[in-house]
């Protein structure tokens, strides 16, 4: 089990927390951990076959019970707080 998970199950077994607040704790772990993405995480897409490719940003992810399926929605531009590791991260590759 991950050290966030065993936290978590601490944090209950204290008493610190109700049941909803920790299936929802859960609930955000395992969804983070099973989408493939992070938010501010940037991704090319290309919309047409000869349409150059464009940069867009992951601005939300939520869990859509009809489809039963994770989804994000993109951003045009960085997300500020969350978009800054991942463009350090590419100019240290560069230099």
């Amino acid at each position: 089990m991950p050290v966030q998970l065993l936290l978590i199950w601490l944090a209950f077994a204290r008493k610190t927390e109700t049941k909803n607040k920790l299936r929802l704790r859960i609930g955000a772990f395992y969804l983070k951990r099973g989408a493939g993405v992070q938010v501010g995480q940037p991704i090319k897409l290309r919309a047409t076959g000869k349409r150059p490719k464009r940069q867009m940003w992951v601005e939300n992810l939520y869990y859509n019970f009809k489809l039963n399926t994770v989804t994000h929605t993109l951003s045009k531009t960085p997300i500020k707080g969350h978009s800054e590791p991942f463009i350090e991260a590419k100019k240290n590759k560069a230099a």
